[in-house]
C-alpha cells in the first residue's frame, strides 16, 4: 500500500468501534439495570417465601439502595404474588432514553420476573 493512501475498511472499522460505543453508552446503563434487578428480584422473592411479604418488601428497599438501583425503578413496580407454594416478584418498568446531542428518544421497557417454589427457583 502507499504512503498516504486511505484504507476505506480502516475507516469503516472505525466508525462500527464508534456507532458501537454510541449505542452502548447511551442503552447499556438501562440493560444492565435489568440483569441487576433480575438478581433483585431472586433475592427478594427468597426473603418472601421464607419470611412472608412484609419482609420480602423491605428486602425489596434494601436491595434497590444497596445497589444503586436508579430512581425510574421503584417499590412500586414490583408486584408478589403466589401460586400454590410458588412464590413470585415480578418487576416491571419502562424509562424513555434520549439519543446524544438530539432530542430524539426512544421508549423503553423491561420485565424481570422471580419464582421460588419449594425445591428452588423455577427459571
Amino acid at each position: 500500500m502507499r504512503a498516504g493512501k486511505i484504507n476505506i475498511v480502516g475507516i469503516l472499522i472505525i466508525l462500527a468501534l464508534i456507532i458501537g460505543g454510541v449505542f452502548a453508552y447511551t442503552f447499556g446503563p438501562y440493560y444492565w439495570d435489568s440483569v441487576t434487578m433480575k438478581e433483585v428480584a431472586r433475592n427478594t422473592a427468597l426473603t418472601y417465601q421464607d419470611r412472608g411479604k412484609a419482609k420480602g418488601l423491605e428486602r425489596l428497599t434494601q436491595e434497590l439502595y444497596q445497589r444503586d438501583i436508579p430512581d425510574y425503578i421503584v417499590e412500586k413496580d414490583c408486584k408478589f404474588s403466589n401460586r400454590g407454594q410458588t412464590f413470585i416478584v415480578t418487576c416491571a418498568w419502562a424509562v424513555d432514553v434520549s439519543w446524544p446531542f438530539t432530542s430524539i428518544s426512544r421508549h423503553m421497557s423491561f420485565e424481570v420476573e422471580a419464582k421460588r417454589g419449594p425445591h428452588g427457583f423455577i427459571d
